[in-house]
C-alpha cells in the first residue's frame, strides 16, 4: 500500500515536471505580441544576416536560420534587403491582415575567372 502510494505521487510530480517544462518551453521569448490588425512579413537569408528596412526605415536583420519576422499594418510595403557588396534586393509587397509573407533571399557568391 505504501510502495503503490509513493509510485502514484512519483507519477504526478513527473507529469506536473514535464507539463510546466514544456509550457515554459514553447512561451515566447521574444516579447513580441503581433496586433490582431496586422500581417506578418518574414525574412530569411542564407549564409548571414543583412540589414533590413521596410518603407525608408532600418527595421533590423535578416534571420538566418530562423527567420526574422516583423508586425506591418496591412497595405503596400516597400521592403529592401542590403546584401553584400551594397547591392540593394527592393520588392513591394502587399501584406493582409491576419497572413504571414515570406522572403526567402538566397545569396550567391560568383568568381568569374577570366582565360
Amino acid at each position: 500500500m505504501r510502495v503503490t502510494r509513493y509510485s502514484f505521487l512519483l507519477i504526478v510530480g513527473l507529469m506536473l515536471t514535464i507539463g510546466i517544462s514544456t509550457a515554459f518551453a514553447s512561451a515566447d521569448d521574444s516579447g513580441k505580441k503581433r496586433p490582431k490588425d496586422a500581417g506578418t512579413l518574414s525574412i530569411r537569408t542564407t549564409e548571414e544576416a543583412f540589414p533590413v528596412k521596410i518603407d525608408g526605415v532600418e527595421r533590423g536583420m535578416t534571420g538566418v536560420g530562423t527567420p526574422a519576422e516583423y508586425y506591418l499594418t496591412p497595405g503596400t510595403h516597400t521592403v529592401e534587403v542590403l546584401g553584400p557588396n551594397g547591392k540593394i534586393w527592393k520588392s513591394q509587397i502587399e501584406i493582409r491582415r491576419g497572413q504571414k509573407h515570406c522572403v526567402c533571399l538566397k545569396i550567391v557568391r560568383e568568381t568569374i575567372s577570366r582565360g
